[in-house]
């Protein structure tokens, strides 16, 4: 396949806006010189900017344009990416032999664009474990030699975008046609192969059992019957077979519904166990109310053994020094002995809810644990050694006899 570059312009934005273009393109090498601020490096900006790479464009392009256009000759095939210049990505893909395309995900123009440029559509490692799309800028820096870093650095993704594992590596694989160096896979997926395998390890183990049975027959039944005996033995055992067909279903059902009787119990657990926390956090919060209370209580017999004492001094009973003190510390007390009672109410409360999801907590525990074990017995008693069996010695009847 061979690509292009074309021509390369740049559209006003307004009546005041700048016009540059189009710019024809060499199909060997082509030279840009001019001096510093002669628009040098808008220009390959633009070719990056076009092919999807979020690249800063210079301020004066950013205020004065409104779009950059790019052509690209593909196999002879003439392609047209306008991307407007703004926040929001859109850009439009035209062809002479196809309507236009709009475009205002990242995501669906690289797709399109890799497609055009014959590269395969593959998904990529994150170094996070994660799993990326292809996404042409990841693909541009692998083009651009920064004027600052020069050839020191081959490839120079921008920070944002450095987020693929051994990026470099796996861009030069997917211009050569090769296979990824690591494999693009998420917990989800590795959750469902390691599914598969253990279901590859069953049927493993099961065909190893066919064989040894089907060898165990061949000693037992070939040399004693004659062909019109084996003949009616399999036509029973297939009988047999078809009428224990269900017997798989019911396996089937069985796991579903106890999967999700399993799943019930965890949430219920769970959500015991979040409601407990939340309890203990709030029979901490009255704790520490509580100490409150007390260092008033503290606080208000102080002040009532100083009001008694300065009070002695004055030797007069009828003196009402500190009388108006000592009937705000009446009522203080009684305040703080219905914020106490209020108090020990609500940690009584508390304290009996703590106690119920605590309880609430063992019980799914134990409930959960007895659904495992049944489970567990369930699978054991059907694994189908009778089925089996009976495809064993159906095999064994199926083979030639002398």
């Amino acid at each position: 396949m061979s690509i292009y570059l074309k021509t390369l312009a740049f559209t006003r934005r307004g009546e005041s806006g700048w016009t540059a273009g189009p710019y024809a393109f060499s199909r060997g090498i082509t030279v840009l010189e001019g001096p510093n601020g002669a628009g040098k490096t808008p220009m390959l900006k633009g070719i990056a900017y076009c092919l999807g790479h979020p690249i800063s464009l210079p301020p004066d392009v950013l205020t004065h344009c409104d779009s950059i256009i790019l052509e690209v000759e593909v196999d002879g095939l003439i392609i047209t990416v306008e991307r407007r210049i703004h926040l929001d990505f859109f850009a439009v893909v035209s062809q002479s032999d196809a309507d236009d395309l709009q475009f205002e995900n990242v995501r669906a123009f690289s797709a399109y664009i890799s497609e055009l440029f014959g590269l395969s559509e593959r998904s990529f490692a994150c170094r996070n474990s994660g799993v990326s799309p292809f996404y042409m800028s990841l693909l541009v820096p692998l083009f651009w030699v920064d004027q600052d870093t020069g050839w020191k650095d081959l490839y120079s993704p921008l920070h944002t975008q450095n987020f693929v594992k051994d990026q470099f590596e796996e861009m030069v694989r997917l211009i050569l046609g090769l296979p990824g160096r690591n494999a693009a896979a998420d917990k989800n997926e590795y959750s469902a192969a390691l599914i598969r395998w253990e279901s590859a390890k069953q049927r493993a183990e099961i065909k190893r059992e066919v064989v040894q049975s089907l060898e165990k027959s061949l000693s037992e039944f070939g040399p004693k019957l004659t062909v019109e005996e084996l003949i009616q033995r399999k036509e029973n055992l297939s009988n047999e077979l078809r009428a224990r067909a269900s017997v798989l279903e019911v396996i089937a059902a069985q796991s579903s519904d106890s999967e999700d009787k399993l799943n019930q119990l965890r949430r219920e657990r769970d959500n015991a166990v979040f409601a407990f926390g939340s309890a203990a956090h709030r029979l901490d919060d009255l704790s520490s109310y509580g100490k409150t209370l007390e260092a008033q209580v503290a606080i208000v017999e102080t002040n009532e053994v100083a009001a008694d004492t300065f009070r002695s001094l004055c030797g007069n009973p009828a003196c009402g020094f500190f009388r108006n003190p000592e009937e705000s510390y009446g009522r203080r007390v009684l305040y703080i002995k219905d914020q106490i009672k209020d108090f020990e109410s609500s940690m009584s409360l508390l304290q009996k809810e703590r106690d119920r999801l605590r309880g609430r907590i063992g019980e799914t525990e134990e409930l959960l644990s007895r659904e495992l074990q049944l489970r567990q017995a369930r699978t054991e008693t059907m694994t189908g050694d009778q089925i089996v069996t009976d495809v064993d010695r159906l095999h064994a009847f199926e083979q030639p006899h002398d």
